[in-house]
């Protein structure tokens, strides 16, 4: 059968829709290329052109920032321009809805962008004035045709945005290999092995004990280390900054000196560490954030790269995604955002969800250590063994112990890097930090036993310090220096043990990070290379201390800041800190018990003295059942820390300030719970020898009320159609039970042991959806069911009084159904609470 007229013609109109869409193609790509240029690339590589150590991280150079940066321009753009091209191919009217659709998608993200970084407008009325706009200009592109060839001729310029990027000054020493060191002339007249461990946010406060020696107890290994070296307690760092600090450490110049140096690499500091001893000694050198070490040198960052292959590859750009994530999610949305402010790499790890695929340095950081620990290894030639490691550096997961617990749940820090108000918060933090640094001293330990074992300690250079400290003040930075946080932002251990040193000591000279590389020269018996703001500390005497001791703060927050930009750099007087280290150390350690153990570090202060008691040995202090409501999880692995995160839902007894956590009937945390209306709290359970046992979640009150000091019985419930089917709940006689139920229509069991003697049961019913419920009860009496109450319709939110015989009953059942008149609210879903509350009778 031959085609008729019509086929021909939607034929030709076919054929002519496919030139049409042919001789346009390339001028749609380039419309795509600048609006996604401006939408995406050009946000996302702002923000990553000043921060070099995001590829740092991954160990990722020229090769890799290349293609990420010329295929983020062009990829993009290509998939889009297929999509279209698909579209068209369908049919023109399909076309041309995704090419309006496409259009005002990429000009609201950047548009939304725009809005954050000005903060005019946030919330959703900023998603609403960048959804409109990227509607009207929309419009305007398919209406204006000169519109859309202006911004075709545009394209051009973005493809200069990933050039400029790349030859900007913090990265291009990145992907410009040039000279990494200038070997400077120099004879060691007694080299020897040298092991430099750089720990990552350590302060000398959460160090110390009574009478200003470090505590032995919590901190043994730390303890035995400076009774076999030279302890410079009156240390300092030379910055907050990570990529500021450990370069002053490896140079021996101060920030003044470095100025300018965009990177932390070989080539913007040519001479350092490596470098001076290059060819005369062997090295292993691990370095997260920086690369001072020379990249061709095969034992430099050699354990630093990221998993290869497809993992490594999906887990790089995850951590893109979720930093552009932060670019463009408004406040208040962007709190709801896993953080990036952790760390620099492996973003999903350390939210604890499986989101990354790999993470380096947050995912087993104390194996970092231990396959430092277990390489070094006596050897012929002098040896230098370096290692940067990020403890007891956030985030906070290892217990004492070294169990580890889900990291992601604690987030007390706000978006601006401060402390909230609530001096709470700051102390759950510094808890959760000594916990880290408990297992950091256990590490320590192992090393000071491995140098022993090997027989090199006595002829070993060891330095132990960090490149600076973190400070726990409420209402003030975490890591951003301020006049009140100095002490513990710039105060930091510096432990050395000389070669053949016999005997510890204590020295009060003025140390700063610069002096170290200028101490190592000297102890290997060469002299300074280049000119260096440091002093050797190994014969400082009766010298004069130094006057001009100085911090570089600033530029400290991590990306996740992209809407406030960087905090300006500014320069603070370090003065003599040690009576303001003692202070904060006196009042750091009133927050851990009198005097402070491991064991008292999973409650709060006020609370210590429950840790480890039995529920029903709790003084003058009261105990009932509460119900975890919203999002509570935790991590149930036997033989593992426990993290649980929770809320609580209010009850007749309102809603606890304190909480106790017992494991098999004994108190093992408490923690305080959070304001209304979220009632948020989070804890950590220490790791308990056997199977996995409940967690029974108690609020903690002091004013006990009559009733329930008439009997303190236990009730057992068994709930099955709730969102927590087929739990049980024990609870103290006299308190309501509280259970949320699932959808409208379901119906719902409620089986109860009740006490052995009560007057009525309340059975107290919310429904924010105003609607009905039929509920019946029944109570077995001498082995026979009766039936209690038989209500088809209940007042909302009423509350319900039903007496019962006066009897001893055996069970309780509580049966109903949620009405399904979901026709009129399909969205309504609220949560449903029925408060149960037995009421004992009174004594006479």
């Amino acid at each position: 059968m031959g085609d008729t007229l019509a086929d021909r013609e939607d034929s030709v109109e076919a054929r002519a829709d496919s030139r049409e869409w042919g001789t346009r193609g390339v001028w749609r790509w380039a419309v795509l290329t600048t609006l996604s240029t401006v939408a995406l690339t050009h946000p996302l590589l702002d923000v990553l052109g000043n921060y070099p150590q995001f590829f740092i991280a991954r160990n990722e150079f020229l090769s890799d920032i290349v293609l990420f940066s010329f295929g983020l321009t062009l990829l993009l753009p290509t998939a889009l321009w297929g999509v279209d091209a698909l579209a068209h191919a369908i049919h023109r009217m399909v076309g041309t809805a995704v090419s309006f659709l496409v259009n005002a998608a990429l000009v609201a993200v950047a548009l939304q962008v725009i809005l954050n970084k000005v903060e005019a407008v946030t919330g959703v009325p900023s998603l609403v004035a960048a959804g409109v706009g990227g509607v009207v200009v929309a419009v305007a592109m398919f209406l204006v045709r000169d519109l859309r060839m202006v911004l075709s001729w545009l394209s051009p310029v973005a493809l200069m945005v990933p050039i400029l990027f790349l030859f900007g000054a913090p990265i291009r020493p990145l992907v410009i290999v040039g000279e990494t060191g200038t070997r400077a002339v120099q004879s060691f007249t007694d080299p020897g092995p040298i092991v430099i461990l750089v720990f990552d946010e350590l302060s000398t406060v959460s160090l110390l004990g009574d009478g200003g020696a470090i505590d032995e107890t919590m901190y043994p290994s730390f303890a035995r280390l400076a009774e076999r070296s030279t302890w410079y307690r009156q240390a300092s760092a030379v910055s907050d900054w990570t990529t500021v600090a450990v370069p002053s450490i490896l140079t021996g110049l101060g920030p003044a000196e470095t100025a300018g140096r965009t990177a932390p690499t070989a080539q913007e500091h040519p001479n350092n560490l490596f470098t001076l001893l290059q060819g005369d000694f062997e090295w292993r050198a691990l370095e997260p954030y920086t690369s001072l070490c020379p990249r061709a040198t095969p034992s430099c960052n050699a354990a630093k790269s990221a998993a290869g292959g497809l993992s490594g590859w999906l887990t790089s750009y995850l951590d893109h995604a979720l930093l552009y994530a932060h670019i463009v999610t408004p406040d208040p949305f962007r709190a709801s955002l896993p953080t990036i402010q952790e760390t620099w790499a492996g973003f999903g790890k350390v939210i604890g969800k499986g989101w990354g695929l790999t993470d380096d340095w947050s995912e087993g950081r104390d194996q970092k250590m231990r396959k430092f620990v277990d390489g070094i290894e006596p050897t012929s030639t002098p040896t230098l063994h370096f290692l940067h490691l990020m403890l007891p550096h956030s985030p906070w997961e290892y217990t004492p112990s070294g169990a580890r617990y889900e990291p992601g749940g604690f987030k007390g820090v706000l978006p601006s890097g401060m402390w909230p108000k609530d001096p709470t918060v700051a102390e759950v933090g510094f808890r959760r930090y000594v916990m880290q640094l408990i297992h950091v001293d256990t590490l320590v330990g192992q090393l000071i036993d491995r140098l022993d074992a090997i027989g090199i300690w006595d002829q070993t250079m060891v330095i132990i310090t960090a490149d600076h400290g973190v400070s726990f003040h409420a209402n003030n930075y975490r890591r951003a220096t301020t006049p009140g946080n100095l002490a513990e932002l710039a105060g930091i251990p510096l432990l050395i043990k000389y070669p053949h040193q016999k005997s510890g000591s204590t020295s009060d000279f003025l140390a700063q990070s610069t002096d170290i590389l200028p101490t190592i020269v000297d102890v290997l018996g060469g002299q300074d290379p280049w000119p260096m703001d440091g002093v050797s500390l190994r014969s400082v005497g009766d010298r004069p201390q130094p006057r001009d001791r100085r911090l570089r703060a600033g530029r400290w927050n991590y990306p996740a800041n992209v809407k406030i930009g960087m905090i300006p750099e500014q320069e603070l007087e370090v003065p003599y800190l040690w009576d303001r280290i003692l202070e904060e150390s006196s009042h750091r350690r009133s927050q851990l018990g009198h005097p402070p153990h491991p064991d008292k570090l999973f409650g709060v202060t006020r609370y210590h003295d429950l840790l480890g008691t039995a529920v029903g040995d709790t003084g003058e202090r009261a105990l009932f059942s509460t119900f975890l409501g919203g999002d509570s999880d935790g991590v149930d692995e036997p033989g593992a820390a426990r993290f649980v995160r929770g809320s609580v839902v209010r009850d007749a007894m309102g809603r606890p300030d304190y909480i106790a956590l017992a494991v098999d009937g004994t108190i093992r945390a408490t923690a305080a719970v959070g304001p209304a209306p979220e009632g948020a709290f989070t804890a950590v359970i220490p790791a308990l020898e056997g199977p996995v046992k409940p967690i029974e979640v108690l609020g903690i009150v002091h004013e006990v009320e009559r009733r329930q000091l008439l009997r303190r019985g236990r009730t057992a419930f068994q709930v099955r159609g709730a969102r927590r089917s087929a739990e049980l709940f024990d609870g103290v006689v006299g308190n309501p039970k509280n259970f949320s139920f699932g959808n409208y229509g379901e119906p719902f069991l409620i089986d109860i042991a009740p006490p052995s003697r009560f007057s009525s049961m309340r059975l107290h019913l919310f429904d924010r959806g105003g609607r009905t419920h039929k509920l019946k009860v029944h109570a077995r009496l001498d082995d026979e069911w009766r039936l209690i109450l038989d209500a088809s319709v209940l007042p909302v939110n009423g509350l319900q009084e039903i007496h019962l015989p006066n009897k001893i009953l055996d069970r309780v059942r509580i049966e109903g159904i949620w009405n399904s008149n979901l026709e009129k609210n399909p969205k309504n879903k609220a949560i449903h609470i029925y408060e149960i509350e037995f009421v004992p009778r009174e004594e006479k």
